[in-house]
């Protein structure tokens, strides 16, 4: 289902929550993530959390199953390590 709406997922967000979405993750992105913290979003779909963790100074990992979020995600930064993976199995190490 992800990988079909991944086209319109972002602008289907902001009609949707009337751009709110964008709202909620300024919020949530100044109360906890500082410049140096390692940051990871796990189901990142198109990567707006993760992108908004980078621009607060966050060291960030999105993680996602589905694919074509992810190359939706990865047009917003190269910077962010993009991986595909189930969030019940984390491909990372510990810590």
């Amino acid at each position: 289902m992800f990988d079909g709406i991944a086209p319109v997922y972002d602008v289907m967000n902001r009609v949707m929550t009337m751009g709110l979405d964008q709202r909620w993750r300024r919020l949530a992105v100044s109360e906890v993530v500082w410049p140096g913290d390692r940051v990871l979003d796990a189901c990142c779909g198109t990567g707006d959390l993760a992108v908004a963790a980078e621009q607060r100074g966050g060291r960030v990992a999105g993680l996602d199953f589905s694919e074509r979020m992810l190359e939706r995600a990865r047009q917003k930064s190269g910077a962010i390590e993009w991986v595909r993976g189930d969030a019940l199995a984390l491909p990372f190490a510990e810590g």
